[in-house]
């Protein structure tokens, strides 16, 4: 009798699925990301490229170039490396970074590149 309480209890009950979430499917998501990136933290990048091609012949075509090339990248780089459980995580990473970057660079003026990031890792205490 208690053999047959155990298989029915473990063995038999109907296995339910976890209700399916309804929330932003996640190429929306990193679209979406990607345009807030592209429109928030890019302001002086895409400022400074207006003032580089304003004199230039095709400006409007230059800029939607830039914009184009550099908002495709950034979604092409997020899709890739962004799935599943570890998107979410990922994407809050990528935007405090995004965030962090963006200040420094219209705080200062600057334009971070690999010799500063190498500069940044090389960096040890007793500097």
């Amino acid at each position: 009798m208690l053999s047959n309480f155990f298989a029915k209890t473990f063995f038999k009950s109907p296995v339910t699925p976890a209700p399916k979430s309804k929330g932003i499917p996640e190429t929306v998501l990193i679209l979406l990301i990607s345009l807030f990136i592209m429109a928030a933290h890019n302001w002086q990048f895409f400022e400074n490229a207006a003032n580089v091609y304003q004199t230039h012949n095709n400006y409007a075509l230059s800029m939607l170039l830039i914009f184009s090339l550099h908002f495709l990248l950034l979604f092409m780089c997020l899709a890739l490396l962004g799935f599943g459980r570890v998107l979410k995580g990922m994407l809050a990473l990528v935007l405090v970074t995004s965030a962090s970057a963006a200040y420094f660079t219209d705080t200062y003026n600057v334009i971070i590149d690999a010799d500063m990031l190498d500069n940044v890792i090389k960096t040890d205490a007793a500097e």
